[in-house]
This record gives C-alpha cells, structure tokens and sequence, in this order.
C-alpha cells in the first residue's frame, strides 16, 4: 500500500521526468512538425521497454538513456506510424512508407 506522500513524490518526479524528455526532443511532433498538447514516444527501434506493461517511469528513463530508439509524436501520427502508413527515424524525421 502506497501513502498519498509517496504518491505524490512519484507524481513529481514524473513530471520532472517529462520535462526532461520534452527539453531533450523537442515540443514538435516529428511526423507533422505540430506543436500538440501531447506528445507520445513511438518505438522507432526495439528497447527493453518494448510492448504494453513497461510503466511509465521505465519508458521515460528508457528514453532519455537511448533517445536514438523513440521518436516523439502526436496521437495522430503515433497511430499512422503504429499502422505503417508513415516511417520515422529520430534524426530524419518523417517518410511515407514504401509498399
């Protein structure tokens, strides 16, 4: 059983942490170059954390130790990413993927 201090301090830190991953890749979307409310780390190559169940904590530490593995995007183009309409690299940016 967490208490509500605990909780809170792991709130904190994961608001730290989000801003550190923002800082290190930017606030645009590396699909569209848009600035959204929210931005999603895709996989643009395989990790650790790879797959559902990581915890977000794990992900945002991922991220900053191996940035060349993600990739962040806006919901719209995570999804056309996660469907294979688009492929991105970190340092490129955006492509339409070949069929």
């Amino acid at each position: 059983r967490v208490d509500s201090t605990t909780r809170e301090r792991n709130t904190a830190y994961i608001v730290r942490l989000r801003g550190r991953v923002r800082r290190q890749f930017g606030d645009r979307c590396h699909g569209c170059r848009r600035r959204p409310r929210s931005l999603q780390l895709a996989h643009v190559q395989p990790t650790a954390v790879s797959g559902r169940g990581r915890g977000l904590k794990r992900r945002l530490l991922d991220a900053l130790k191996h940035p060349e593995c993600y990739a962040p995007l806006c919901p719209y183009c995570h999804q056309r990413f996660d469907l294979g309409l688009i492929a991105i690299k970190p340092t490129v940016g955006v492509r339409r993927a070949s069929r």
